[in-house]
């Protein structure tokens, strides 16, 4: 590695640094207001700041990339850009960030409503769809998936069987395998649960015409339909309750304390985030990752809350950034 640095012009001006190992594959990604200084720093013997993990980085490297930049801030939004697309694995990865997700609704004659999940690339997979997002793990659109499929009648199969399963039996499906509901009944149901995904429409109104309609059924006689839908009702107590929750939660500022532990022995850095709104106490987040190269408590900020859908006004650190 000393001899691949000697024969490589390293600049003295601020940018990125990318390191590869022995397949051309980025391991780590860091910026520097002196790239020169940064970068030889790292192969300095006895250096008191080069913990044993970012020893196993260097003895990993096979060659350096430099991207120059104007100054330190193009520097730290294009190592923050880099880090998003190439994920390497000595940076820091937030273990927590599945506590956000996506929901995908399919492109498929009758649709199914899918938690969209994603590869390292951050690309979505499986089928082709619509995708929603990013919703908070405990929303009322995340927390209840499998209620919006059986509020919204929603089928489940990976194919369309030719006979009904149990999900039409309990009435959680109506069946469009064997032609039981139009396609165009099927896709009311679809468009409704979607006004709601994309916030055009709230739980209470898609409630307020369901009550309509178990009222007429009653009137008609048709009980059985109307305690269908009074059943349906009572599922959607529990995410109209939510639904409200949230909309507090983003009509009032909020501030934060985020607290990091070191662990220089085992060279792994622990960190607790809570929220606060009201003064209530009303999210707490534990993350970890490795004391490798420039991995820091700023570095970490700039990660989370990347990740986050809704930053707060105010952040309080327990050290200087």
């Amino acid at each position: 590695m000393a001899t691949i640095l000697k024969e490589k012009r390293i600049p003295d001006e601020p940018g990125v640094y990318l390191m590869k190992d022995g397949e051309d594959k980025i391991i780590y990604i860091g910026k520097a207001k002196n790239l020169r200084k940064r970068v030889t720093s790292y192969f300095t013997k006895h250096d008191p700041e080069i913990g044993w993990k970012t020893g196993r980085l260097v003895s990993k490297i096979a060659d350096i990339e430099f991207v120059v930049t104007d100054n330190e801030i193009e520097a730290f939004l294009l190592e923050s850009n880099l880090i998003k697309r190439y994920r390497p694995v000595f940076n820091i990865e937030l273990k927590d960030q599945q506590r956000y997700t996506y929901l995908k609704i399919t492109d498929e004659p009758f649709p199914r409503l899918l938690v969209a999940r994603r590869n390292r690339n951050g690309e979505f997979l499986g089928p082709l769809g619509r995708v929603y997002g990013p919703f908070v793990r405990g929303s009322s659109k995340f927390l209840t998936v499998g209620l919006l499929r059986k509020l919204f009648k929603i089928r489940i199969c990976n194919r369309l069987p030719k006979s009904p399963c149990l999900q039409y039996f309990i009435k959680n499906c109506d069946a469009p395998c064997i032609a039981n509901v139009t396609r165009g009944d099927y896709m009311a149901n679809v468009v409704a649960l979607q006004d709601i995904l994309e916030g055009k429409s709230s739980i209470e109104k898609f409630a307020s015409e369901m009550q309509t309609e178990m009222k007429r059924a009653s009137d008609l006689g048709d009980y059985e339909r109307a305690k269908e839908i009074r059943d349906t009702l009572y599922r959607l107590n529990n995410l109209r309750v939510k639904q409200k929750m949230e909309k507090v939660v983003k009509k009032n500022p909020d501030e934060e304390y985020v607290g990091i532990m070191k662990d220089d022995r085992k060279g792994v850095a622990h960190v607790m985030a809570l929220r606060r709104t009201r003064g209530v106490i009303s999210d707490r987040k534990k993350f970890d990752f490795d004391l490798v190269g420039d991995n820091s408590l700023s570095s970490f900020l700039v990660q989370y809350y990347s990740s986050v859908p809704l930053i707060p006004k105010i952040v309080y650190v327990n050290e200087d950034l």
